[in-house]
């Protein structure tokens, strides 16, 4: 059983950047904040914690889903990830292509030493006493609050490539079109790559370069070692509180626009698009199978269809599902029933599956994944891995990827201007030689 440290901040915005800045200090971190500035309707109704943090691994698991429930032993906090390829498990299907650019395990949880959560009530500290004592972390404390806030540094200019041209990201949609025309699925999520090679940035401070200006609900900060993930992302992969589940998919997008007129204009375009409705229905129904395998029966509830979000520089459709867990079921199946996210697959997830593996030219890794945590009594939330930067220390390696949902109704050219947009804050951040 953890004890706990309250202790006052008067700024959870600088308290969330002297976190990431102390991660530097521990060869495991992962750091979790809210960071959306106007949360409405369902992300506000399922708002939990403005921050969590949790340093040093006390214990660790990086193996098969199937071992996974049986490595968490303790009743206490965890934090990890789900790779995208651990769908080769989950679905005995994989196929031969080239490895992730930035290499992530497949799964990984770890217990941390040190944990910090900032909610609406108190900032606490947790500490394992049968591994550390109060005076070591009060230290931890005192470090902490003399750590500056994260805002100075030069970075290099950084250039994300597109990995694939824009004739060959055309040729491979209408090849997609022609199965969905044929009937083997109806929609499928297809992502292309932006790439570097032999670069150095700071990764904490590209991250709070990265959340100052897109500041979304999902944010994470990962370090494994060498490896880092710089995420803003805006979508819930699933949530647990208490025996209900949450997901809530999105599909459908629109540019904010440069003025009140464009904003107002295109929000009502995005509202009446019937292909981009389309694309997030599919989405719910798969999904609304997905839980009905791990739920009480009929207990599966839409609570919002095609709710329109505002996000920095996109409008997005989000959709709110529900479930009543079944009590035999455990984090093992809830995982296999709805992983990998139809939102990143398409419909039906099976043939998605085996006809992005056609066509994407390198595994996915971490990206079209989850980053999140497990509490001590199970409940869990997980985001989706969108709007992220891998970073690979060791080998300078820059990945960072966007995708679409492609569609009978899909138009090619504005799909590929959808990754570009969605790429665009990235590859603007990298590109700026500025202060941050």
């Amino acid at each position: 059983m953890r004890k706990w440290i309250e202790f006052k901040t008067t700024d959870i915005n600088s308290l969330h950047k002297q976190l990431v800045r102390m991660s530097s200090g521990f060869k495991e971190a992962i750091i979790l904040g809210d960071c959306y500035e106007h949360p409405e309707r369902w992300y506000k109704k399922l708002g939990n914690f403005n921050l969590l943090a949790g340093y040093g691994a006390l214990d660790s698991y990086s193996g098969s889903l199937d071992g996974l429930q049986d490595s968490l032993p303790k009743d206490d906090w965890y934090f990890g990830y789900l790779s995208y390829d651990l769908k080769s498990e989950i679905h005995s299907h994989d196929m031969p292509k080239a490895e992730a650019l930035v290499q992530f395990d497949s799964l990984r949880f770890f217990r941390p030493e040190w944990l910090v959560i900032a909610d609406k009530a108190s900032c606490r500290l947790g500490y394992d006493p049968n591994k550390s004592d109060i005076s070591k972390a009060q230290e931890f404390l005192a470090e902490l609050k003399k750590t500056a806030v994260l805002k100075a540094g030069l970075q290099k200019a950084i250039d994300l490539q597109a990995s694939i041209s824009e004739e060959e990201y055309n040729a491979d949609i209408q090849n997609i079109q022609n199965h969905i025309q044929r009937g083997e699925l109806y929609e499928m999520n297809y992502c292309m790559e932006f790439v570097a090679h032999n670069a150095t940035i700071n990764p904490q401070q590209t991250f709070i370069r990265l959340i100052d200006q897109s500041p979304m609900p999902f944010c994470a900060f990962v370090k494994q070692d060498k490896l880092y993930a710089l995420s803003a992302s805006p979508e819930r992969y699933l949530t647990k509180r208490v025996s209900r589940l949450y997901s809530m998919p999105m599909k459908g997008t629109a540019s904010r626009g440069k003025n009140s007129t464009e904003e107002k204009a295109n929000r009502r375009l995005l509202t009446e698009s019937d292909k981009e409705r389309a694309e997030n229905i599919m989405i719910c129904d798969l999904l609304r199978n997905d839980l009905a395998m791990v739920a009480s029966k009929s207990t599966v509830k839409v609570e919002e269809l095609c709710g329109i979000y505002s996000f920095p520089r996109v409008f997005q459709l989000v959709s709110t599902i529900s479930a009543e867990l079944d009590d035999s079921k455990g984090l093992k199946e809830i995982i296999g029933a709805t992983f990998p996210m139809g939102s990143m697959t398409g419909a039906p997830k099976i043939s998605a599956l085996e006809i992005i593996g056609k066509y994407e030219k390198r595994k996915r890794g971490l990206y079209s994944g989850a980053i999140g945590y497990i509490s001590p009594e199970k409940d869990f939330d997980f985001n989706v891995v969108i709007r992220t930067l891998l970073y690979d220390e060791n080998k300078g390696s820059l990945s960072y990827t966007a995708g679409s949902a492609i569609t009978a109704l899909s138009e090619v050219g504005q799909e590929y201007k959808e990754c570009l947009l969605k790429a665009e804050i990235m590859r603007n951040i990298l590109a700026e030689n500025n202060n941050i």
